[in-house]
């Protein structure tokens, strides 16, 4: 089989970010940039109008660049050793405990609606075992806590108007 765009001669080539131009170490030609094409990646051409090769970058490019940097630096390896801790086992415990191995529905749509439940489930639980573990912290200042209280605030409010209303009915 063929695997695609792989071009054996991507390895001559260097990008300088600041010039925004490719330079070919073989033979020290400059390719600048001229245009964006109907797919969203940036051409790269020789200044001489001659019809030689044209490079393409993505637009994105820079942001991949730097994602890749930030990935293969010590602290991206560290964070990439974790993965086996966080979000590993979060789909471990999907397959484990909510029915994960095999398809329980026939579709596309109702399969999606029980993997958005079982989501939820799996945050709530999260959620719950945060909230039960004994740091003060995260018992008073989590996002659930603060929802909770905006949420109890709100329903207070409410019911101290449906009072005022309907002892305006009696009048």
């Amino acid at each position: 089989y063929r695997r695609f765009h792989r071009n054996p001669d991507h390895k001559f080539f260097r990008y300088d970010s600041s010039r925004d131009c490719f330079t070919d170490t073989r033979t020290g030609e400059i390719y600048t940039y001229r245009n964006i094409d109907r797919q969203g990646y940036k051409q790269y051409r020789i200044s001489d109008n001659s019809n030689k090769r044209i490079l393409r970058r993505a637009i994105d490019a820079d942001v991949y660049d730097r994602c890749r940097e930030r990935r293969l630096s010590t602290f991206g390896k560290a964070l990439y050793k974790r993965r086996k801790e966080t979000i590993e086992r979060s789909f471990a415990d999907s397959k484990q405990n909510h029915g994960y191995r095999f398809a329980q529905y026939r579709g596309v749509a109702k399969m999606q609606q029980y993997t958005w439940l079982s989501c939820a489930a799996q945050n709530m639980k999260k959620m719950a075992i945060l909230l039960t573990r004994d740091s003060h912290f995260l018992r008073y200042y989590s996002s659930f806590s603060i929802l909770k209280f905006k949420i109890q605030h709100i329903f207070q409010s409410l019911k101290n108007m449906l009072d005022f209303l309907s002892l305006l009915s009696t009048i």
